[in-house]
């Protein structure tokens, strides 16, 4: 299990990165309010090319909203895949009993869950 969760960083983690920057750039594009805005906030804390820090980065509370809005608008993942480490039983929102065998592979929408 720790192997496979290992494994997602380092194959997912390059490709995630690149979608949030691909869309967080895209959408900044489509909306130069919010890049204005934006700019303003980075040169508001980064006086004179200072060099960026943990200290610094913590002030940016605009730039972590347009961030977490691009990842909420544009998913870098669809799905993730987990496996049923002991058996269960769900109950779905008509009443019907699913159960659920330890070892079986199951895959959650990401999608679904905004």
């Amino acid at each position: 299990e720790l192997f496979q969760e290992a494994l997602t960083f380092v194959l997912a983690g390059h490709e995630t990165t690149a979608t949030l920057m691909t869309w967080t750039l895209y959408n900044l594009a489509s909306n130069p309010d919010v890049c204005h805005r934006l700019e303003e906030e980075i040169d508001s804390v980064l006086h004179d090319n200072e060099e960026i820090t943990i200290s610094t980065i913590s002030l940016l509370t605009y730039t972590e909203c347009v961030l977490k809005e691009s990842l909420r608008l544009h998913q870098p993942a669809a799905a993730i895949i987990r496996t049923a480490v002991e058996d269960n039983t769900l109950i779905a929102s008509d009443g019907k009993h699913i159960h659920i065998k330890k070892g079986t592979d199951i895959m959650i929408n990401l999608y679904m869950l905004h």
